[in-house]
């Protein structure tokens, strides 16, 4: 329904401010990466949490908008493989959060219910063994234990802040456009 979709922006634009990220950039990766996660079988709030969970780790790491890009793609593509694969899960999304193959380890170790240590996880997924519907949750719950103790550092970046400006001055004109106001001026 129009009010689910409605209430769904609004989440995912709060969610992009909360973590300080760019709306243009934050906003187009999240398009992608909910209609892969959706086809995956994933609820609006699964979707927002993985997203948010990777967008806090990148945050907390200071990633540029081209990190957050690449990573974000990578994501998208994994969920879209359907199998975790070394492609995204190191390349593209590994080389933005340091420590991502242990943290992807111990989120295997939650699913498996035992110890899996770093080599093991990427032999099975060398193997194709880690379906990605599965996998993100547990992966998305051990990088926020990782970096949401580290969260506070976001706030105090002038990045940061300057694309919570930026934001709201697109959320700013986005309202004002909608209303006619502009369009009621040049009468």
């Amino acid at each position: 329904s129009m009010e689910k979709q409605q209430a769904a922006t609004n989440a995912a634009l709060a969610m992009f401010q909360r973590l300080g990220m760019n709306i243009d950039v934050a906003g187009d990766a999240y398009a992608r990466f909910a209609i892969s996660s959706t086809a995956a079988g994933f609820s609006i709030e699964q979707t927002q949490k993985v997203f948010g969970s990777v967008g806090q780790a990148l945050g907390v790491v200071g990633a540029s908008a081209q990190q957050v890009e690449y990573a974000m793609y990578g994501l998208t593509q994994m969920m879209q493989k359907g199998k975790v694969s070394s492609e995204e899960f190191n390349r593209q999304i590994g080389e933005q959060i340091p420590g991502n193959a242990a943290v992807g380890a111990r989120a295997m170790s939650a699913l498996l219910g035992r110890v899996v240590e770093v080599s093991e996880f990427f032999d099975l997924m060398a193997k194709g063994q880690i379906q990605s519907a599965t996998f993100a949750p547990a992966w998305a719950a051990e990088l926020d234990k990782m970096y949401s103790p580290l969260r506070g550092l976001v706030d105090l970046r002038p990045d940061v802040a300057l694309n919570r400006l930026k934001n709201a001055f697109t959320l700013f004109a986005l309202e004002v456009g909608k209303s006619g106001f502009m369009s009621g001026m040049g009468r």
